[in-house]
């Protein structure tokens, strides 16, 4: 989970939860961002009782941690840019990495090892936010995933990739493991 919280329209901030297990990624993340000179903090929590509405489903509190950047004036052009109208969009000029494509990937993507294959979650983008992800991931990468409905989270749609694609997609981002998600890399050598 993570947002760009608005607190003026010169200033915003980035800020991203995560399970207390992922925690390397989020130092990784606060590296990373220094790298950019932005500064952060983490701290850890334990989430609220909820109750998902859709699904009915209870999620017990459990313990994650928060990092949270100072406010930039950076975040609001941010902000701007992937999300123009209130509602998120992919900018039609985005320019895939293999760090973008890890961070989609440890966020939003899993790895079956039973079928060697990769997944990722699309079911916020919009069907032209979609299109343009498919494009740019054939286009770049040279995979063509297949949107498939994802049983596990009423049907939303989710990008599916064959073993030979998820391999190349693996490749890819190979540089970007980190020990708490080897899970989501498989194999790759």
């Amino acid at each position: 989970m993570g947002y760009v919280e608005q607190k003026t329209k010169w200033s915003a901030r980035l800020f991203q939860g995560f399970a207390r297990r992922f925690k390397q990624w989020a130092y990784k993340i606060k590296d990373d961002l220094l790298e950019f000179g932005i500064e952060s903090k983490m701290s850890d929590i334990m989430t609220n009782d909820t109750t998902i509405k859709k699904t009915g489903q209870h999620i017990s509190p459990r313990p994650a941690v928060i990092l949270f950047t100072k406010y930039y004036e950076e975040f609001t052009e941010f902000k701007k840019r992937w999300y123009p109208n209130g509602k998120k969009e992919i900018p039609s000029d985005i320019k895939v990495s293999p760090s973008l494509i890890a961070n989609w990937h440890l966020g939003d993507g899993e790895y079956d090892p039973t079928t060697g294959r990769v997944g990722l979650s699309i079911n916020s983008f919009s069907k032209t936010d979609v299109f343009l992800a498919k494009n740019k991931l054939k286009h770049e990468l040279g995979i063509d995933p297949k949107v498939y409905p994802n049983r596990r989270q009423n049907n939303q749609p989710r990008f599916k990739f064959s073993q030979t694609d998820s391999k190349v997609f693996l490749q890819y981002i190979k540089d970007w493991i980190v020990p708490c998600f080897a899970y989501k890399w498989g194999n790759i050598n």
